[in-house]
């Protein structure tokens, strides 16, 4: 009997022992090893894969092999990178991202599928750089600054196909450029509640100041912010739509809103350009809108469009007033009332 149970106390002492011998083992989310790798060659940090990442070439696929946080920035000099993230590997940037680089215009694409890449810090592209939306979710929460000397290099650009995914490229900040502001090149928007689907579709909740285009939509955009150009403010062709939601204005040197052949444009605030609206070569004016009545939003905001029965070219505006008209400067500042609380319609 005695034997038995010094067995049994023997067997449980050895089972804490073992146990406070695990306990003292250090177990982390992210093990020992490599991380990434390109081609064949494995690297233990996103920063050693970016920098054997030969400059001035071809795009070069770094994959990723596991979920990466880097706590400080990335620098990608002369390169094009597309990061692929595979089925179930994250991103997170916490320092600014700076992309630069000559003669070739530096890209990072993201490429992934349906997880997310982050980035905390501030996006910074210089010398025609850009970053593009391959195929995830993507959240930018800093502000994104270029001084693209091509004008038709946009700082941000949406590319990939037309699976249902919600809003996969949000930007939280303001976007500065010398090109153009923001192409959304894929992806479709619900014309009567502005959601967005489709990968690389954009919503951009901060304000957008380009000396090129601001907005180009082949695909849909949403834009919670203002939109300033010195060149044309929203260019839709190819059945893209554009949505500036809540009191967001466009103001525009030259044209306000242009629809090449097909496309739509929802405008809760107001325009102001000397051109101010371009559809299918036909110019606008602000007095010549063709209804106020519910058309596109299922409101009574002003709708401009060669014809009723050509809905696939029309803009809809929300803020009108000639002058000398009362009733649209009292709907102006109601407007204005319901923006100083959070209110958007």
């Amino acid at each position: 009997m005695k034997t038995g149970v010094k067995k049994l106390i023997s067997t449980a002492l050895a089972l804490i022992m073992l146990f406070g011998l695990f306990a003292i083992i250090p177990f982390t989310a992210n093990a020992a090893g490599p991380v990434c790798k390109i081609g064949n060659v494995n690297y233990d940090t996103l920063e050693e894969a970016v920098a054997a990442v030969p400059e001035n070439s071809d795009v070069t696929t770094i994959t990723f092999l596991s979920s990466i946080v880097c706590p400080d920035g990335l620098v990608v000099d002369n390169k094009n990178i597309t990061f692929d993230f595979g089925l179930f590997n994250t991103l997170t940037l916490e320092g600014d991202l700076i992309i630069r680089g000559e003669p070739k215009r530096p890209i990072l694409d993201l490429w992934g599928a349906t997880y997310n890449v982050t980035f905390n810090g501030n996006i910074i592209l210089l010398n025609n750089a850009k970053i593009e939306n391959g195929k995830c979710f993507t959240l930018i929460k800093g502000n994104i600054t270029a001084n693209s000397h091509d004008i038709d290099a946009p700082a941000v650009c949406g590319v990939g196909t037309n699976n249902q995914i919600e809003q996969p490229l949000t930007i939280d900040g303001n976007i500065t450029t010398s090109g153009i502001g923001v192409f959304a090149s894929s992806g479709f928007i619900d014309y009567i509640t502005g959601t967005v689907y489709a990968e690389c579709s954009m919503l951009v909740k901060g304000n957008i100041k380009s000396t090129g285009i601001g907005v180009k939509a082949t695909g849909g955009a949403v834009i919670q912010g203002n939109i300033t150009s010195l060149s044309t403010g929203i260019y839709i062709y190819n059945n893209g739509y554009v949505r500036v939601k809540g009191t967001g204005n466009v103001k525009a040197s030259d044209i306000g809103v242009e629809i090449e052949n097909t496309g739509r444009a929802d405008i809760k605030g107001n325009i102001s350009a000397p051109t101010y609206i371009k559809i299918q070569g036909d110019i606008y004016t602000a007095k010549d809108y063709i209804s106020t009545s519910k058309y596109l939003s299922g409101d009574g905001r002003y709708t401009y469009a060669n014809s009723f029965e050509n809905p696939e070219a029309a803009v809809h505006v929300g803020i009108y007033y000639p002058p000398n008209n009362i009733f649209g400067l009292i709907l102006l500042m109601w407007v204005w009332f319901l923006s100083r609380f959070g209110i958007v319609w």
